[in-house]
């Protein structure tokens, strides 16, 4: 079923704190780590690239971690008719070994890729995401709304943990990798768990030399005191 404007979907990830020693077969992935591991940190999102001959870095946006600043806020970023951030904020809490961590983000918007002779847009209206760690382990959930794709593009209703969408050009070759529930674990397995809500790659393809990684909504969390 196609994700379309308005809808609105809710997913929650659980990753219980592990006891013991972990089973040798549990090498982790490339997908399930992420060091050095952040504990209790959280923004609206990131980017960075080269498109058109420029060059853009975007900061974490709104940022906020545990023990360090509370909360975070911004009030959107543009960069040409390219891409932009719209309002959002986040807010990090912890302490006696519990941590929480919300962020809260709008009108997150990627414009069409003409020069690599596609068609795609992305948007996406509003969103949340928030995460929360005790001795148990580590707990996110998100929600999001106004999502649009490439229109060709399915995304079911229940996400599943890195969910990957690939978007083409009008002659099918590959211009864009999206990750939707993009979920890393802590390596060794203490509990803790970072989500990003969409991760997305623009990738180059002859004769341009157009790239860029896009962040929109990170969480992380660790029972770790």
């Amino acid at each position: 079923m196609t994700l379309r404007r308005g809808l609105t979907v809710a997913i929650t990830v659980i990753a219980a704190a592990s006891i013991g020693a972990a089973p040798a077969a549990a090498t982790p992935t490339p997908s399930d780590t992420q060091p050095p591991f952040a504990s209790g940190s959280g923004s609206v999102g990131r980017a960075e690239g080269f498109i058109n001959g420029r060059s853009f870095a975007i900061q974490p946006l709104a940022e906020c971690r545990v023990g360090f600043q509370r909360s975070g806020q911004t009030f959107g970023v543009q960069v040409g008719n390219i891409f932009g951030f719209g309002r959002g904020e986040s807010r990090c809490e912890g302490g006696f070994g519990r941590q929480s961590v919300e962020v809260r983000g709008t009108n997150f918007r990627l414009g069409s890729w003409d020069q690599w002779g596609g068609r795609a847009r992305v948007q996406l209206q509003d969103f949340s995401l928030s995460c929360e760690s005790d001795r148990r382990g580590s707990r996110t959930s998100f929600r999001l709304s106004g999502l649009f794709l490439d229109r060709w593009v399915q995304i079911p209703r229940q996400v599943p943990p890195n969910y990957t969408v690939w978007l083409r050009n009008q002659r099918g070759v590959p211009v864009a990798k999206v990750v939707l529930n993009e979920v890393m674990r802590s390596w060794p397995p203490t509990g803790g768990v970072s989500v990003n809500l969409m991760h997305i790659w623009l990738l180059p393809t002859a004769p341009t030399v157009n790239r860029g990684e896009f962040v929109i909504g990170s969480v992380s969390c660790s029972p770790r005191r």
